[in-house]
């Protein structure tokens, strides 16, 4: 649905989504993690390589977007750089485990 500027947006409070993360299991609770944690859009975390992330200097680089199976660019059609908190870096970290030697995609599937 559409939502406009008079309807109310009721964000999940920092107990929620702690309480989301610790009750996700494997790929999922990694990917919340980065979502809620950077404000990805979920387009942009399925089109999210490897070669976006630096883990030196703890920053995503965020290029690109999927959309109904199609790569392109960001929704503004720019990059931008996100800083990595540690909880993302973890979240990363694990996955890489996962996917990081099979896909050139952090979440693939």
């Amino acid at each position: 649905p559409k939502y406009t500027e008079t309807d109310d947006i009721l964000p999940f409070t920092m107990e929620e989504v702690i309480t989301l993360i610790d009750n996700a299991a494997g790929f999922f609770k990694s990917y919340i993690t980065v979502a809620f944690f950077t404000g990805m859009r979920s387009g942009e975390l399925i089109a999210l390589k490897w070669d976006d992330i630096d883990f030196n200097s703890n920053k995503i680089i965020v290029r690109r977007n999927i959309s109904e199976g199609i790569e392109g660019t960001t929704k503004t059609g720019k990059a931008r750089t996100i800083d990595m908190l540690d909880s993302v870096r973890e979240a990363l970290v694990k996955q890489y485990t996962k996917t990081g030697l099979s896909s050139e995609y952090v979440f693939s599937s």
